[in-house]
């Protein structure tokens, strides 16, 4: 019986913000999480102090495929927010084995099982590091490079993706 909300990456910014209101919603939750982001463990413990018992940790890394399995195995639904981001130092190697090995690990183990549970994948523009040296203005509701060449490039790849 699927009985709980996976997030991986919970104990992060997004997870923690999902898992509060899945909790508050009445869900049951484990957080697959290797609590290696800065505040990810103060993030935990608010989780814990608001919502008690119903918060569950499995301190793991999504690079492990046999944790990730089991992690799985009875949940409802897997919200995947794992990922390294470029603003926390450290190896480009390791940041790609944890985005993309990470994510394929899941993948791999969703589709090796009969009944799998339905996946949400989020992400974040960290992922793709700083856009600092770009300069943007507010065009309506969203943001876009003030750079008229970049600017271009992007509304005809999304205009392809209608």
């Amino acid at each position: 019986m699927n009985t709980y909300s996976l997030i991986t990456g919970g104990a992060g910014f997004i997870g923690t913000n999902l898992a509060d209101h899945l909790l508050a919603a009445g869900r049951s939750v484990l957080l697959f999480d290797n609590l290696s982001t800065p505040g990810s463990r103060r993030n935990l413990e608010w989780l814990r102090r608001t919502h008690g018992s119903r918060v569950k940790l499995q301190n793991e890394d999504v690079r492990d495929k046999v944790a990730l399995g089991k992690a799985i195995e009875g949940a409802g639904e897997v919200y995947h927010l794992a990922a390294q981001t470029s603003g926390v130092p450290g190896n480009p190697s390791d940041q790609f084995d944890v985005n993309a090995g990470g994510t394929l690990n899941l993948l791999e183990t969703l589709r090796r099982m009969h009944d799998p549970p339905a996946l949400i994948f989020a992400s974040t523009h960290q992922v793709y590091g700083s856009l600092s040296s770009m300069d943007l203005r507010q065009n309506g509701p969203r943001w876009e490079p003030v750079d008229t060449l970049i600017s271009a490039r992007h509304r005809r790849r999304a205009a392809s993706r209608l």
